[in-house]
């Protein structure tokens, strides 16, 4: 399986339709959506050759002023820990138009992940 699917399913799991989840830029209409982002960096070297690669990931969670996201984003943070072991940061970048929290964190796989 590969990051992306691995994180539309997390995503889904808290509800969120798969039409509202998207890699890099959302297209949709609904005011509330998710949107992810990855680099990858090699790490684990041995004899020069990368073991192991680093996902630093971005998930943003974004909904209308009017919406209580408090539940929300304590299920996004909390499923992000069960699925990857990590506890994200949460940043709010929001505007005057829209709510917009970024969940950050990194995870690190072999080399092979996603090429399955």
């Amino acid at each position: 399986m590969s990051l992306n699917a691995d994180i539309m399913r997390v995503m889904h799991g808290l509800g969120f339709p798969n039409d509202v989840i998207a890699p890099s830029l959302y297209l949709g209409g609904s005011l509330e959506y998710v949107v992810f982002q990855y680099d990858v960096r090699p790490v684990s070297w041995a004899d020069d050759v990368a073991g192991d690669v680093e996902f630093y990931i971005q998930i943003h969670y974004c909904a209308p002023w009017e919406k209580n996201t408090y539940k929300m984003r304590a299920l996004i943070r909390n499923a992000i820990e069960a699925e990857w072991g990590e506890f994200p940061d949460e940043v709010d970048a929001s505007d005057g138009d829209t709510q917009h929290f970024v969940y950050d964190f990194s995870i690190v796989k072999d080399k092979t992940y996603g090429t399955e």
